[in-house]
């Protein structure tokens, strides 16, 4: 547990007497795993605290199933890209915090010409290597924060948000 979430936990115990949070911690073979915890404060007749409770409950394989549920959702299974749907939320995001902030973003469409004839005369393990390949070489010429997603077939699109260059 990190020092600021101790620091939280112990301060929500003194104060309402209870917390609940998830925490990592080590099982006895030394692995990791996430857990729920709920902590409470028992106190004697005179109000002390005489004691905590701790429950706790193994959310290791919850926690797994969500990120491949989330992965299937917004990831691009052959490039591990963000997908249409992850892109689609993310342009509208930046598009309603540019019209508030009166900030820039800019859109590019890629169509990769004739993708169809190397699916056909190489077979789709060579398209989906060549899709690979593109989207690595795409992603290396943009900035962290660039957004580079596959909308399927041969269609990529970029998004750059350009907040840190423009001063109002």
């Amino acid at each position: 547990m990190d020092a600021r979430l101790y620091k939280q936990m112990w301060k929500s115990l003194h104060k309402e007497g209870k917390w609940e949070g998830e925490i990592k911690d080590r099982k006895k073979d030394g692995s990791l795993y996430i857990q729920w915890l709920r902590i409470i404060t028992i106190k004697n007749l005179k109000g002390s605290v005489q004691n905590y409770l701790g429950v706790t409950t193994d959310i290791t394989d919850k926690k797994m199933s969500d990120e491949k549920i989330y992965k299937l959702a917004y990831e691009d299974i052959v490039t591990g890209l963000p997908n249409r749907l992850f892109f689609q939320n993310k342009l509208s995001e930046l598009i309603s915090s540019c019209n508030r902030n009166k900030r820039m973003i800019a859109l590019i469409f890629i169509d990769l010409d004739n993708f169809k004839l190397i699916n056909d005369t190489a077979g789709h393990i060579i398209g989906d290597q060549f899709l690979l390949e593109s989207s690595k070489r795409l992603k290396s010429c943009l900035r962290e924060n660039d957004v580079l997603a596959r909308f399927g077939g041969d269609e990529f699109f970029i998004l750059i948000d350009f907040t840190d260059e423009i001063s109002t």
